[in-house]
């Protein structure tokens, strides 16, 4: 094939030129802009409107779902939910790490900070492997047991118990143990049934306020603030005076009377306390420095008063 003349080449290219000059018609001046685009043309030109990224296109923006919407029908279940654990070492921060993040939440509710957590125990505090969960509303409630569905503890499914009838709350108050519980009578009278009617004009608004009032009594009937301050320690050393606690735990923040006695048995080598702190940075702290600590050095070296040392270790349990 022989080559084409320059004339002949010139000829194709003015052709070309004037074919793709018809297809894009100038709107400004520049005549260059219009024949070779750029993508800041494309972006931000406002000529062409129509003009969309293909990207765009593919975001798709999930709506969360109203958490309103779950007591339709669930008015019924009470806002506090049960699991069996034998671990005793969960607190509140294990269960609230339960739920997913924020962005992968299904509900526009968040549950995280809605509730306290009470561990089931004996007279001498000794664990029952059995969580209470108490929930600030039954809305609170439902969302967290729909956003937790099919979590795995150690291998284990999560199965959380919930309830509709307030007998298991009345049997919880009458045998939880009197060193962890307020005495105050009248708190237990300031309780608010709320039991659900079959009435169909039942409001809403009207339980979940009652569920608010309830939750507050509470928070100060089962002491939630003052025991997730407080830690257990089995196999304390027997005969430890005060003033020797205060000076050997002198940077951490104690209260006025650090230390109550649960139980002792200097005969069977028993000792189990509890010990007070002002706040729950010093009760993790002291967990994480003294839980499982066998090494434990005489403090009182004067005398009769001596205390006996437990060559067991000690162990740690925040209430």
């Amino acid at each position: 094939m022989s080559k084409p003349t320059t004339n002949a080449s010139k000829s194709l290219m003015n052709l070309l030129y004037k074919e793709t000059a018809s297809r894009n018609p100038a709107t400004s001046s520049s005549s260059s802009s219009q024949l070779h685009p750029t993508l800041s043309n494309q972006l931000y030109s406002t000529t062409n409107e129509s003009y969309e990224l293909d990207f765009l296109n593919n975001i798709s923006t999930k709506r969360k779902q109203n958490a309103h919407n779950l007591l339709a029908g669930n008015l019924k279940t009470l806002p506090f939910l049960s699991i069996k654990i034998e671990n005793s070492f969960l607190n509140l921060k294990d269960f609230q790490n339960f739920l997913p993040f924020e962005k992968y939440l299904k509900y526009d509710q968040n549950p995280i900070n809605q509730f306290e957590i009470l561990k089931k125990r004996n007279d001498h505090l000794v664990f029952e492997n059995e969580y209470f969960l108490f929930f600030k509303n039954r809305m609170f409630c439902l969302t967290y047991i729909n956003e937790i569905n099919q979590k795995i503890l150690n291998g284990v499914p999560l199965k959380f118990q919930q309830y509709q009838d307030s007998a298991i709350l009345k049997e919880l108050i009458a045998t939880y143990p009197h060193q962890l519980i307020s005495t105050n009578p009248k708190l237990i009278k300031k309780l608010i049934p709320t039991t659900i009617s079959e009435e169909p004009n039942t409001q809403i608004e009207e339980i979940l306020q009652k569920d608010e009032l309830n939750y507050k009594t509470l928070q100060q009937l089962f002491n939630f603030d003052q025991n997730s301050k407080s830690i257990l320690i089995k196999n304390w050393p027997f005969g430890l005076k005060k003033s020797t606690i205060e000076k050997f735990l002198w940077n951490y923040n104690l209260t006025s009377e650090p230390l109550d006695q649960i139980y002792s048995n200097i005969n069977l080598g028993i000792n189990i306390i509890k010990l007070n702190f002002t706040n729950i940075d010093d009760v993790n702290r002291f967990w994480l420095n003294f839980n499982g600590l066998k090494q434990w050095n005489f403090l009182q070296h004067f005398g009769n008063v001596m205390e006996k040392k437990d060559y067991g270790p000690l162990i740690c349990e925040i209430i």
